[in-house]
């Protein structure tokens, strides 16, 4: 048997190591995972069980962050909305806009940077 860092030869297999560093499941990774989800099976998860098995996520980890789908679909708006907010907020004169020009300037940002397709796919599925 030869031994190195990165992998254990036997004379019948060869095996890797176990990874050191789990990834760390985060909220955009989560709502990234179930977007992905919805644009391939054209329909939203049937359960949080079913969504974490093909995402690869652990349950407890979902749980960390929402507590039903429901809630991860409100999630998704709020990120929308917060990163729409990120934007306009950087602009340096975004504080002297009218509210009709603030207004505007969300819309136009909050669509504008919303992909269209996942955008339109989520409106027709009710999310």
């Amino acid at each position: 048997m030869f031994r190195s860092k990165k992998r254990v030869v036997t004379s019948t297999k060869i095996e890797e190591p176990m990874a050191t560093k789990a990834k760390k499941i985060t909220i955009e990774i989560i709502i990234t995972k179930y977007m992905d989800y919805v644009l391939e099976h054209e329909m939203v998860p049937k359960s949080i069980y079913k969504f974490c098995k093909v995402s690869d996520i652990k349950e407890e980890d979902f749980y960390l962050f929402f507590g039903s789908l429901a809630s991860l679909q409100k999630g998704i708006w709020e990120q929308f909305f917060l990163n729409t907010m990120q934007v306009m907020e950087k602009n340096k004169d975004y504080d002297g806009f009218s509210n009709k020009d603030k207004m505007l300037t969300f819309f136009f940002t909050f669509f504008g940077n919303s992909s269209p397709v996942r955008l339109e796919i989520f409106l027709k599925k009710g999310l």
